[in-house]
């Protein structure tokens, strides 16, 4: 008998419920335990889960998150549900543009990629770097390597998003944010099917819910 061919609205049904089971896993954990494993699953993963906890269990979560990722966090959750930036992952190689090729593709090697994100000093996007291109370039710097790919910002909305990626011939697009530093990457797969709503209580520090329908930006500068 043969399995029913998977879809983009299976795979994020599948992700839903995975993030539900997560959640009630957690809230059932003793709150240090819950923490710790908060502290270490990547971030835009937890969002996710964060999304399905109940209101105590999330305060005091996130009471003992370090400050930055804390914030990072409650910043993530004020996004709308379906835009990008919720949609986005942290699974990618980024490499400062200054870091030896020879050393970016051991990175990547350790990873599993196959191919990099170059950034500035600042975090700022500058483009991307395959594999092949590394070999046998030695010492060069990967910022001298890298081609350009556009971006996307955190409030784009999917359909742009799909659209940018038809353009640009690609099916994962990095992510940024209004400075342009990055912050993750987006693939055609999580943004085929509407994104699972994100529970009443979540904190809303400002950004009001609406989608930014612009095009999808340059390579940084």
């Amino acid at each position: 008998m043969f399995d029913k061919p998977r879809t983009a609205a299976t795979d994020t049904r599948h992700a839903t419920d995975e993030a539900i089971a997560r959640a009630r896993r957690l809230a059932q954990q003793p709150i240090r335990e819950a923490a710790r494993e908060a502290q270490h699953t990547p971030l835009h993963a937890f969002a996710r889960v964060a999304r399905h906890l109940p209101r105590d269990v999330y305060r005091d979560l996130e009471r003992r998150l370090p400050e930055e990722r804390r914030q990072a966090l409650r910043h993530l959750l004020t996004l709308p549900s379906a835009c990008v930036g919720a949609c986005q992952s942290d699974d990618f190689v980024p490499v400062n543009d200054a870091v030896p090729a020879a050393a970016a593709a051991r990175m990547l090697d350790a990873h599993g990629g196959r191919e990099a994100y170059v950034v500035q000093g600042d975090g700022r996007y500058r483009g991307v770097v395959a594999r092949g291109v590394l070999q046998d370039a030695g010492e060069t710097p990967v910022g001298r390597l890298a081609a350009s790919r556009p971006s996307l910002e955190e409030l784009d909305d999917a359909p742009h998003a799909v659209r940018n990626m038809d353009r640009a011939g690609t099916d994962e697009l990095p992510v940024v944010d209004r400075y342009g530093r990055l912050t993750g990457v987006l693939r055609r797969a999580a943004v085929q099917a509407s994104a699972p709503e994100r529970r009443g209580w979540l904190p809303r520090l400002g950004l009001g819910g609406r989608f930014r329908r612009g095009g999808a930006r340059g390579q940084g500068g």
